[in-house]
């Protein structure tokens, strides 16, 4: 058999990551079995185990990709080629609005307890919040004032906090089986936006 090049091993790699993301958002990540990510990849038990050898090591690689495509801009330049702070946050929305089955909510407390028991999970988790909160203070430099706000690290840190809290509200509502209230939480995160935009350009500053 030729042997595989280094570029269709990590295109393969990819695939079972997906196919395991997949899984995820269907079964959620206590019930997802490797069994299920070999069925949805398409591929067989041998090729999958060739990657990982377990779930968990799949997991944490899940967890990094998304880490470092956070860290590297993957998702500011896709889902912001515009480079506008509402379209960013529009999008971040919309992933609310598009739950389904299994709640971002229910998958994040399932992480954040395997966070808990592992140091390893824990790590890449904590890595991870930290990529999504370098994410949004990267969006608030597309704003009118926004180098104003980023020139005052506690108006940053409050607007990225805030921001933050007001997502996490929605985890919450979806989490209590209710449709997630979109339209109210983009009114608070303009008025997050405004009140720090006005603290940056106060007379005096």
């Amino acid at each position: 058999m030729p042997k595989r090049s280094e570029s269709y091993m990590l295109q393969r790699r990819e695939e079972v990551l997906d196919a395991l993301a997949r899984c995820i958002r269907k079964k959620g990540i206590t019930d997802t079995a490797m069994t299920d990510v070999v069925r949805e990849s398409g591929m067989s038990t041998g090729a999958v185990y060739s990657h990982f050898r377990s779930k968990d090591q799949m997991l944490l690689a899940l967890i990094e990709r998304n880490t470092l495509r956070f860290d590297s801009g993957f998702f500011f330049e896709r889902f912001a080629s515009s480079t506008d702070f509402w379209e960013i946050i529009d999008h971040c929305l919309a992933r609310y609005r598009a739950a389904k089955g299994l709640a971002l909510g229910v998958l994040t407390m399932e992480l954040m307890g395997l966070a808990r028991q592992d140091a390893k999970i824990r790590a890449q988790f904590l890595s991870s919040l930290q990529a999504w909160r370098s994410f949004l203070a990267r969006a608030v430099a597309l704003l009118p004032e926004g180098k104003a706000v980023i020139a005052r690290p506690e108006l940053l840190e409050a607007l990225v906090g805030g921001q933050l809290a007001v997502l996490n509200d929605l985890d919450r509502q979806i989490l209590l089986g209710v449709e997630a209230d979109t339209a109210a939480a983009r009114r608070q995160i303009e008025l997050l936006v405004v009140g720090a935009q006005a603290q940056a350009t106060a007379p005096g500053r």
